[in-house]
Protein backbone atom coordinates (compact mmCIF):
# COMPACT_ATOMS: atom_id res chain seq x y z
CA UNK A 1 0.00 0.00 0.00
CA UNK A 2 0.91 4.01 -0.57
CA UNK A 3 1.17 5.48 2.60
CA UNK A 4 1.08 9.16 3.31
CA UNK A 5 2.50 11.57 0.14
CA UNK A 6 5.43 14.26 1.44
CA UNK A 7 5.58 17.14 -1.29
CA UNK A 8 9.10 18.00 -1.50
CA UNK A 9 8.81 21.00 -4.01
CA UNK A 10 7.41 24.33 -3.77
CA UNK A 11 6.48 24.43 -7.34
CA UNK A 12 3.90 27.10 -7.57
CA UNK A 13 6.07 29.48 -5.42
CA UNK A 14 9.01 29.03 -7.77
CA UNK A 15 6.07 29.71 -10.79
CA UNK A 16 5.37 32.73 -8.71
CA UNK A 17 9.13 33.89 -8.39
CA UNK A 18 9.69 33.55 -12.09
CA UNK A 19 6.85 35.01 -13.11
CA UNK A 20 6.88 38.25 -11.28
CA UNK A 21 11.20 38.06 -12.12
CA UNK A 22 9.92 38.33 -15.49
CA UNK A 23 8.28 42.09 -14.61
CA UNK A 24 10.70 43.10 -12.16
CA UNK A 25 11.38 46.84 -13.64
CA UNK A 26 7.84 47.11 -11.75
CA UNK A 27 9.04 47.05 -8.17
CA UNK A 28 12.71 48.09 -9.55
CA UNK A 29 13.20 50.85 -7.29
CA UNK A 30 11.54 49.75 -4.33
CA UNK A 31 13.65 48.01 -1.31
CA UNK A 32 10.70 46.34 0.15
CA UNK A 33 7.71 44.29 -0.97
CA UNK A 34 5.10 42.21 1.06
CA UNK A 35 2.83 40.07 -0.86
CA UNK A 36 -0.39 37.76 0.02
CA UNK A 37 -2.04 35.20 -1.93
CA UNK A 38 -4.58 32.64 -1.88
CA UNK A 39 -4.54 28.95 -3.52
CA UNK A 40 -6.37 25.89 -4.51
CA UNK A 41 -5.03 22.85 -5.61
CA UNK A 42 -7.07 19.37 -6.44
CA UNK A 43 -5.99 15.96 -7.89
CA UNK A 44 -6.38 12.42 -7.27
CA UNK A 45 -2.74 11.88 -7.38
CA UNK A 46 -1.99 8.10 -7.18
CA UNK A 47 -5.33 7.49 -5.16
CA UNK A 48 -8.68 6.79 -6.01
CA UNK A 49 -10.14 9.79 -3.60
CA UNK A 50 -10.00 13.24 -4.38
CA UNK A 51 -7.51 15.53 -2.12
CA UNK A 52 -8.53 19.67 -2.07
CA UNK A 53 -6.29 21.87 -0.32
CA UNK A 54 -6.29 25.86 0.54
CA UNK A 55 -3.32 27.60 1.14
CA UNK A 56 -2.97 31.25 2.06
CA UNK A 57 0.48 32.68 1.88
CA UNK A 58 2.32 35.69 3.51
CA UNK A 59 5.42 36.75 1.58
CA UNK A 60 7.65 39.26 2.22
CA UNK A 61 10.85 40.56 0.00
CA UNK A 62 14.16 42.71 -0.31
CA UNK A 63 15.57 43.86 -3.82
CA UNK A 64 18.42 45.83 -4.80
CA UNK A 65 20.14 46.68 -7.96
CA UNK A 66 21.57 43.25 -8.04
CA UNK A 67 20.20 41.23 -5.17
CA UNK A 68 16.63 39.95 -4.44
CA UNK A 69 15.53 38.32 -1.16
CA UNK A 70 12.36 36.42 -0.75
CA UNK A 71 9.99 34.48 2.03
CA UNK A 72 6.87 33.28 2.11
CA UNK A 73 5.21 30.77 4.64
CA UNK A 74 1.54 29.10 4.13
CA UNK A 75 -1.80 28.33 6.32
CA UNK A 76 -2.77 25.25 4.86
CA UNK A 77 -6.07 23.58 5.42
CA UNK A 78 -7.21 20.54 3.28
CA UNK A 79 -9.51 17.84 3.41
CA UNK A 80 -7.36 14.50 3.37
CA UNK A 81 -3.83 13.29 5.05
CA UNK A 82 -2.65 11.56 1.82
CA UNK A 83 -0.95 14.68 1.00
CA UNK A 84 0.75 16.95 2.62
CA UNK A 85 0.15 20.80 1.59
CA UNK A 86 3.51 22.97 0.84
CA UNK A 87 2.96 23.42 -2.75
CA UNK A 88 4.51 21.05 -4.95
CA UNK A 89 5.15 17.46 -5.97
CA UNK A 90 4.34 14.28 -4.07
CA UNK A 91 6.09 10.94 -3.14
CA UNK A 92 5.12 8.35 -0.90
CA UNK A 93 6.50 8.24 2.26
CA UNK A 94 6.11 5.28 4.89
CA UNK A 95 4.21 7.62 7.85
CA UNK A 96 1.49 5.33 7.85
CA UNK A 97 -0.74 3.57 5.75
CA UNK A 98 -3.89 4.90 4.03
CA UNK A 99 -5.41 4.78 0.87
CA UNK A 100 -4.83 2.51 -2.01
CA UNK A 101 -3.92 4.12 -5.18
CA UNK A 102 -5.95 4.50 -8.50
CA UNK A 103 -6.10 3.76 -11.87
CA UNK A 104 -6.90 7.17 -13.03
CA UNK A 105 -4.11 10.02 -11.89
CA UNK A 106 -6.06 12.90 -13.56
CA UNK A 107 -9.82 13.37 -13.56
CA UNK A 108 -11.38 12.69 -10.31
CA UNK A 109 -14.21 15.17 -9.23
CA UNK A 110 -13.82 17.95 -7.27
CA UNK A 111 -15.76 17.26 -3.90
CA UNK A 112 -13.37 14.39 -2.98
CA UNK A 113 -13.90 11.65 -1.00
CA UNK A 114 -13.99 13.05 2.43
CA UNK A 115 -15.46 16.54 1.21
CA UNK A 116 -15.15 19.58 2.56
CA UNK A 117 -16.19 18.83 5.83
CA UNK A 118 -13.19 17.23 6.90
CA UNK A 119 -10.85 20.12 6.96
CA UNK A 120 -7.57 20.28 9.39
CA UNK A 121 -5.98 23.07 9.34
CA UNK A 122 -1.83 24.31 10.59
CA UNK A 123 1.32 26.08 9.34
CA UNK A 124 3.33 24.90 6.24
CA UNK A 125 6.92 25.08 5.40
CA UNK A 126 8.89 28.28 5.35
CA UNK A 127 10.28 28.96 2.05
CA UNK A 128 13.43 31.41 1.33
CA UNK A 129 14.76 32.41 -1.75
CA UNK A 130 18.00 34.47 -3.17
CA UNK A 131 18.77 35.63 -6.69
CA UNK A 132 22.14 37.52 -7.78
CA UNK A 133 21.99 39.12 -11.09
CA UNK A 134 25.00 38.00 -13.05
CA UNK A 135 23.53 40.19 -16.59
CA UNK A 136 20.76 42.54 -17.18
CA UNK A 137 19.00 42.35 -20.15
CA UNK A 138 20.04 44.67 -23.20
CA UNK A 139 20.07 44.42 -26.96
CA UNK A 140 23.25 42.52 -26.99
CA UNK A 141 22.71 40.17 -23.67
CA UNK A 142 20.14 38.57 -21.86
CA UNK A 143 19.11 38.51 -18.46
CA UNK A 144 20.83 36.18 -16.26
CA UNK A 145 20.57 35.30 -12.34
CA UNK A 146 21.71 32.62 -10.23
CA UNK A 147 19.43 31.45 -7.54
CA UNK A 148 19.68 29.76 -4.32
CA UNK A 149 16.43 28.09 -2.75
CA UNK A 150 15.62 26.73 1.00
CA UNK A 151 12.60 24.72 2.40
CA UNK A 152 12.70 24.61 6.24
CA UNK A 153 10.46 22.40 7.81
CA UNK A 154 8.39 24.50 9.83
CA UNK A 155 5.34 22.46 9.47
CA UNK A 156 4.32 19.57 11.16
CA UNK A 157 4.69 16.12 10.45
CA UNK A 158 2.08 15.09 12.49
CA UNK A 159 -0.93 16.59 10.63
CA UNK A 160 1.23 15.46 7.08
CA UNK A 161 1.62 18.94 5.95
CA UNK A 162 5.81 18.91 6.02
CA UNK A 163 8.38 15.89 5.90
CA UNK A 164 10.56 17.32 8.49
CA UNK A 165 13.52 17.95 6.49
CA UNK A 166 15.66 20.76 4.48
CA UNK A 167 15.46 20.91 0.91
CA UNK A 168 17.99 22.98 -0.75
CA UNK A 169 17.69 24.36 -4.50
CA UNK A 170 20.22 26.24 -7.18
CA UNK A 171 19.22 27.08 -10.63
CA UNK A 172 19.79 29.65 -13.37
CA UNK A 173 17.55 31.77 -14.83
CA UNK A 174 17.73 33.36 -18.55
CA UNK A 175 15.25 36.00 -19.47
CA UNK A 176 15.61 38.26 -23.11
CA UNK A 177 13.16 40.65 -23.92
CA UNK A 178 12.18 41.21 -27.70
CA UNK A 179 10.29 44.24 -27.84
CA UNK A 180 6.59 43.43 -25.93
CA UNK A 181 7.54 39.64 -25.87
CA UNK A 182 9.69 37.73 -23.04
CA UNK A 183 11.65 34.31 -23.33
CA UNK A 184 12.40 32.61 -19.94
CA UNK A 185 14.46 29.47 -19.26
CA UNK A 186 15.53 28.08 -16.05
CA UNK A 187 17.77 24.85 -14.65
CA UNK A 188 18.70 23.83 -11.78
CA UNK A 189 18.45 21.18 -9.20
CA UNK A 190 17.54 20.37 -5.77
CA UNK A 191 18.99 18.70 -2.66
CA UNK A 192 15.87 16.83 -0.64
CA UNK A 193 16.15 15.92 2.77
CA UNK A 194 14.70 12.28 3.23
CA UNK A 195 12.48 11.06 6.17
CA UNK A 196 12.95 8.23 7.93
CA UNK A 197 12.47 5.14 5.84
CA UNK A 198 12.54 7.35 2.30
CA UNK A 199 15.70 7.67 0.15
CA UNK A 200 15.22 10.17 -2.46
CA UNK A 201 16.42 10.71 -5.91
CA UNK A 202 18.00 14.74 -6.32
CA UNK A 203 15.82 15.94 -9.37
CA UNK A 204 17.31 18.05 -12.03
CA UNK A 205 15.00 20.48 -13.10
CA UNK A 206 14.24 22.57 -16.19
CA UNK A 207 11.98 25.12 -16.93
CA UNK A 208 10.79 27.48 -20.15
CA UNK A 209 8.23 29.93 -21.07
CA UNK A 210 7.21 32.70 -22.90
CA UNK A 211 5.14 35.93 -22.30
CA UNK A 212 3.73 38.88 -23.90
CA UNK A 213 3.06 42.68 -22.53
CA UNK A 214 0.11 44.31 -22.98
CA UNK A 215 -1.65 47.85 -22.39
CA UNK A 216 1.68 50.16 -22.22
CA UNK A 217 3.56 47.27 -19.75
CA UNK A 218 1.23 47.14 -17.15
CA UNK A 219 -0.12 43.88 -18.02
CA UNK A 220 1.59 40.61 -19.00
CA UNK A 221 0.80 36.78 -19.67
CA UNK A 222 3.13 34.31 -19.65
CA UNK A 223 2.89 30.51 -20.49
CA UNK A 224 5.52 28.23 -18.49
CA UNK A 225 6.06 24.73 -18.67
CA UNK A 226 8.23 22.57 -15.91
CA UNK A 227 9.56 19.28 -15.95
CA UNK A 228 11.64 17.39 -12.80
CA UNK A 229 13.95 14.27 -13.71
CA UNK A 230 12.79 11.02 -10.96
CA UNK A 231 12.54 11.60 -7.50
CA UNK A 232 11.10 7.91 -7.06
CA UNK A 233 11.44 4.59 -8.83
CA UNK A 234 8.10 3.99 -10.12
CA UNK A 235 6.35 7.35 -10.05
CA UNK A 236 6.35 9.82 -12.79
CA UNK A 237 8.22 12.81 -12.26
CA UNK A 238 6.65 15.90 -12.10
CA UNK A 239 5.75 17.66 -15.35
CA UNK A 240 3.31 20.85 -15.32
CA UNK A 241 2.01 24.00 -17.38
CA UNK A 242 0.96 27.06 -16.15
CA UNK A 243 -0.53 30.33 -17.32
CA UNK A 244 -0.07 33.46 -15.50
CA UNK A 245 -1.40 37.03 -15.66
CA UNK A 246 0.44 39.92 -14.04
CA UNK A 247 -1.33 43.51 -13.59
CA UNK A 248 -0.22 46.67 -12.35
CA UNK A 249 -2.73 47.56 -10.32
CA UNK A 250 -1.22 51.12 -9.76
CA UNK A 251 2.40 52.41 -9.15
CA UNK A 252 4.26 49.58 -6.37
CA UNK A 253 0.77 47.93 -6.30
CA UNK A 254 0.66 44.17 -8.34
CA UNK A 255 -2.30 41.76 -8.79
CA UNK A 256 -0.74 38.11 -10.30
CA UNK A 257 -3.17 35.08 -10.87
CA UNK A 258 -1.67 31.62 -11.86
CA UNK A 259 -3.02 29.06 -13.16
CA UNK A 260 -1.77 25.27 -13.79
CA UNK A 261 -2.55 21.62 -15.07
CA UNK A 262 -0.65 18.84 -14.07
CA UNK A 263 0.84 16.66 -16.66
CA UNK A 264 1.43 13.42 -14.22
CA UNK A 265 0.47 11.85 -11.15
CA UNK A 266 2.74 13.89 -9.00
CA UNK A 267 1.26 17.07 -9.45
CA UNK A 268 -2.67 18.21 -8.70
CA UNK A 269 -4.94 18.24 -11.67
CA UNK A 270 -5.24 22.01 -11.07
CA UNK A 271 -4.07 24.57 -8.95
CA UNK A 272 -4.82 28.23 -8.96
CA UNK A 273 -3.50 31.01 -6.79
CA UNK A 274 -3.74 34.97 -7.05
CA UNK A 275 -2.85 37.78 -5.12
CA UNK A 276 -1.55 41.27 -4.52
CA UNK A 277 2.39 42.41 -4.40
CA UNK A 278 2.92 46.06 -2.98
CA UNK A 279 5.95 48.46 -1.96
CA UNK A 280 6.48 49.77 1.14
Amino acid sequence: MIGQLIKTSLIIQICVISFLGSFADTFAAEKWTISSSLQYSTGNYVFDQNTSTFYLYGGLRYQSDKWSLFTSIPLISQNSDLVTGSGGAFFPSTHHDSGEPGSSHHGGNMAGGNGMANMTTGLGDLYLSAAYQVLSNDKRQPYIAANLRIKAPTAGTENGFGSGEFDYGASLTVRKRFQSYIAVAEVGFWVLGDPAGITYKDPLVFGIGAGKFFNREQTGLLIYYQNYSTILNGLEPIRQVSLGLNHQLRAGIMLTAIGLAGLSETTPDFSFSSGLEWAL
